[in-house]
């Protein structure tokens, strides 16, 4: 009798704790799923007229069994209104975007590789004389051992995903599992009362990001010294002058030796944008990057936001932010218009731009 009862006890517990692990497994392959949490990398950061920055990483509870996918249905709406000098598109954009997570580990394979770098970043710059909102609505899930259906396609010209795999049609996986807000919302007036509010979930008090300097020596001195693309004064005349000098100057390099100095500036500078945007502005002056491709041959390596209208387009242009002046010469003919995404593939588009367009004759 007391057997039977013991028997009977074991098998209540054993029934309970299989149904706790069944909460917390996938469906389809029966592995637990762990919880993810978003640590703060920099900022939230407000500045004037809807200009914000913050870059983030995730990490799950604990490390993946079988490595897996986060996947992240962004939502992006900014709107200026036209009671204000200066109107500006609106922008209206929702896809899904996807970071890769080794098995054995707890952080995807952009902060794995390394630790300086973020997963994600949101950021815009000032839209002078102009009132409106910015809503940045970020859905974020993991998922063990996914396999990413084909249309999760990387460097994706189509979406502002830049290097990581995405793409604008709902997955049939979606809404499967507890899922972790990534929010950004923030309005501003600044026509009559400069009124400013910035919000994010989950809600951190700014932090200044990692302080750089410069490092100097052979490749660095020719990238370190351009102007930052996301600088809010622009690119000027002499601005692209100092860039064609500069390119012209590393140009005596071999393919060998930019794509080295590439690397080690990208690794120095990890997560710092600003940087990085000099790096993006330079290599489309070395190599002989056209400004019109059809759209399915269109890479993007970083996640810079272009005019909606180029992600429907029949065409892409690499080239971009850059295009023909009447000398001809590429030189910066369209501002920075902010950051969404995982950090940009420098050394991915060095090589893709040595292997497809070769160099740029001076």
């Amino acid at each position: 009798m007391k057997k039977k009862i013991l028997y009977s006890v074991l098998a209540i517990v054993l029934l309970g704790f299989f149904s706790v692990a069944f909460l917390t497994c996938s469906e389809d392959e029966g592995v637990a799923i762990p919880a993810i949490s978003i640590e703060n990398v920099a900022g939230p950061r407000q500045g004037i007229c809807g200009e914000f920055f913050w870059q983030v990483r995730f990490k799950l509870a604990v490390a993946s069994p079988l490595g897996g996918w986060l996947v992240q249905k962004i939502t992006i709406n900014r709107q200026a209104t036209v009671n204000c000098p200066t109107v500006y598109a609106p922008i209206n954009v929702t896809y899904w975007e996807a970071w890769q997570v080794n098995a054995g580990k707890d952080v995807s394979i952009y902060v794995e590789a390394n630790a300086n770098d973020f997963d994600d970043q949101y950021s815009w710059p000032s839209w002078p004389n102009s009132e409106g909102f910015h809503n940045n609505d970020g859905e974020l899930r993991y998922y063990e051992n996914l396999a990413l259906p084909a249309d999760f396609v990387a460097k994706n010209p189509r979406t502002y995903a830049g290097d990581l795999p995405s793409t604008d049609t709902p997955p049939a996986f979606w809404g499967a599992g507890a899922s972790e807000a990534h929010n950004l919302h923030t309005d501003w007036d600044c026509c009559d009362t400069s009124i400013q509010h910035l919000t994010t979930v989950p809600a951190f008090s700014g932090k200044p990001g990692r302080t750089i300097t410069p490092k100097g020596g052979p490749f660095f001195e020719w990238v370190e010294t351009l102007k930052a693309w996301t600088d809010s004064t622009g690119y000027t005349y002499y601005d692209n002058q100092h860039l064609i000098q500069n390119a012209t100057a590393l140009s005596q390099l071999t393919d060998a030796e930019i794509l080295q100095g590439v690397t080690q500036y990208a690794s120095y500078y990890a997560g710092c944008i600003p940087s990085m945007s000099k790096l993006f502005l330079i290599l489309r002056v070395i190599y002989n990057v056209p400004n019109s491709i059809p759209m399915a041959m269109g890479r993007s390596y970083g996640s810079w936001i272009r005019p909606q209208a180029d992600l429907t387009a029949a065409t892409y242009n690499p080239l971009w932010p850059l295009d023909w002046d009447s000398f001809p010469a590429p030189v910066v003919l369209h501002a920075y218009m902010g950051y969404l995404g995982a950090p940009y593939n420098a050394v991915g588009e060095a090589q893709y731009f040595i292997e497809s367009f070769g160099r740029r004759t001076f």
